[in-house]
């Protein structure tokens, strides 16, 4: 894993070391504390720099399934990016590391609600991303991360588990999320292809 120091993550994302700790405490930023000094992952400076907010608030946990539930279909990443900067607070993001042979073992779990590449292949979309993106409640997510030894802030993660709070819970029973909440979760990973994928995927 490459990393830079705080002053140097601050840097390249335009903002203050104090506000690059603030991001490393809400999870948004992946980084390792040596001591005094913090090593930040460069990956997930890439994957927010790619979320830069825009003008205004991004919307709350509720306000953003408001906005993914009454999302009209878009037509290209360009329209998508400014949604997924929107509704980047959707879900608390956990990057963890099982065991590969407990993929499918948590993909087939009944608490999880798939997203990403693997949610929109399993809806007819044309994607191939790799790793696995998967939502569970609050409620469940310690259980959930015990019963599949997941290690979290793993360096090298290879499932993003969403936890979205219980009142905020948008999903039914069929245990994909929308297409349009998978290229959301895809284009956050910076795998765009998946993302287009999964909006050309989507009915019009």
């Amino acid at each position: 894993m490459d990393r830079v120091t705080l002053p140097e993550a601050a840097e390249q994302l335009g903002v203050t070391p104090s506000q690059v700790q603030r991001l490393i405490a809400t999870g948004e930023l992946r980084a390792e504390r040596f001591g005094r000094v913090w090593a930040v992952d460069v990956a997930s400076i890439r994957e927010r720099s790619a979320l830069r907010p825009q003008r205004g608030r991004p919307l709350s946990e509720a306000g953003a399934w408001n906005q993914l539930a009454q999302q009209p279909p878009l037509s290209g990443l360009e329209k998508l990016s400014a949604v997924a900067v929107a509704v980047r607070r959707r879900a608390r993001l956990h990057r963890c590391r099982a065991l590969p042979a407990e993929l499918d073992t948590v993909a087939d779990d009944e608490r999880v609600v798939l997203g990403g590449a693997v949610g929109a292949a399993a809806q007819g979309a044309a994607t191939a991303g790799l790793g696995l993106d998967v939502y569970v409640s609050e409620s469940v997510w310690p259980a959930f991360a015990v019963d599949h030894h997941l290690s979290t802030g793993s360096a090298e993660p290879n499932i993003y588990v969403r936890v979205v709070q219980d009142e905020n819970w948008p999903f039914g029973d069929d245990g994909f999320a929308p297409l349009v909440v998978c290229a959301v979760d895809s284009y956050e990973r910076l795998d765009r292809r998946s993302a287009h994928e999964a909006l050309a995927a989507a009915p019009r």
